[in-house]
């Protein structure tokens, strides 16, 4: 367990479908990494609450009980804004699992979408929901243990930035950073030095949307009136191509399964694609930005990228020598703000630079986040 002392930050990414953190040391050594899906529910109480799973949390915070992560029986999270209880749960959450009950102290980095970062408001408000009304005294209990933090530095960076495989891009000229989250898809266009020239957010449609917009498809194509349409893992099928329930009812011989497609695969292709063309593409063009041009140079970074990387190579198959999927994309928020954030607080520019230079190389290993991730079935969490 990545337990925090003094120097140490922890960067919490808190998605619309999961929450992403890690913890560091100033000099760049990654220390622990977690995340749990971004759901939260209130409670009248935990009696009745079973789970096996280390990545649920029961929560009483203010007077109220709170689950929140894995397996909780509520809907992600729709606000386009993360300024709200949902996301104060998350970051709490996270926080819980690295300390004690000592009030200590600690430096907290964490993200916004881009449409609130614009707004020195909305960022102030955010500041202050997290900071507890501006104390950054927080007390609570988390899975039965009492536990009490100092928020004694807060930062905020924009989502999307990519500053890792941007850092690692070889080719020159312009770059346009597509982040496809849970809820938003955020973009911004940076020249050859680095400086953001344009940016927006699309709000509804990143993969909670996409998510939607599948099985609603799904129930518009069937006449079969045995599927079970909760069960169906859409995470899987994305990712794979094809719905792996589906496909076992159609080899026990299924009738009217699927009405105009081939197989799932076939729908999946199909309505996926499709879904890219109209709620990315489209509106991307709108803003003036068109993303399925031969010769740009596009970077898609957010977790929604690696699930959509065979469908996304399959819809800019003109341009795909110029497009690259990052394969840190799970975690490109939180190595982003830890490079800001160690640009903003240590004024020796060596530091820094071995630091990220220390950042990379962790990252790069191709099992880093097994290797350091905190919530394990095997080891307790802080008690």
């Amino acid at each position: 367990m990545a337990k925090v002392v003094k120097g140490d930050f922890i960067v919490v990414d808190p998605g619309k479908h999961e929450v992403k953190g890690m913890v560091f040391t100033k000099t760049g050594t990654i220390k622990g990494v977690f995340s749990f899906p971004s759901i939260s529910k209130k409670v009248r109480g935990f009696n009745n609450n079973e789970t096996s799973s280390s990545k649920q949390f029961r929560l009483n915070f203010d007077g109220k009980n709170y689950l929140v992560g894995e397996g909780v029986p509520a809907e992600f999270n729709t606000d386009t804004s993360k300024i709200n209880k949902h996301h104060q749960l998350c970051v709490y959450s996270s926080v819980a699992a690295l300390v004690g009950n000592t009030g200590e102290p600690i430096n907290l980095v964490i993200g916004s979408p881009t449409n609130d970062f614009e707004l020195d408001e909305s960022v102030d408000s955010y500041k202050e929901l997290v900071m507890n009304d501006n104390t950054g005294n927080i007390q609570l209990k988390w899975n039965g243990s009492e536990k009490s933090f100092k928020i004694a530095s807060l930062e905020v960076f924009p989502e999307g930035m990519a500053v890792l495989p941007r850092a690692m891009n070889q080719k020159p000229g312009k770059i346009h950073v597509v982040d496809i989250g849970g809820q938003n898809v955020n973009y911004r266009l940076y020249d050859e030095k680095g400086n953001t020239i344009k940016y927006f957010s699309l709000d509804y449609a990143g993969m909670n949307k996409m998510e939607n917009f599948l099985q609603t498809e799904l129930r518009l194509s069937t006449l079969n009136q045995s599927i079970d349409f909760d069960s169906i893992d859409w995470n899987r099928a994305i990712s794979e191509g094809r719905i792996p329930e589906l496909d076992i009812m159609i080899n026990n011989g299924a009738k009217n399964l699927l009405i105009g497609f081939t197989d799932t695969a076939d729908f999946i292709k199909d309505r996926v694609e499709d879904f890219i063309d109209r709620e990315i593409v489209i509106p991307f063009g709108q803003r003036g930005i068109q993303l399925d041009s031969r010769g740009h140079a596009i970077l898609f970074t957010g977790g929604g990228s690696l699930r959509l990387e065979n469908h996304l190579k399959e819809f800019f198959s003109d341009n795909w020598d110029n497009i690259e999927v990052s394969q840190t994309a799970k975690w490109d928020n939180c190595i982003s703000y830890a490079m800001r954030y160690l640009s903003k607080v240590e004024k020796d520019k060596d530091i820094v630079t071995k630091a990220v230079v220390k950042i990379i190389k962790e990252t790069k290993h191709p099992d880093f986040e097994e290797n350091r991730n905190i919530f394990t079935v095997e080891e307790a969490l802080i008690g």
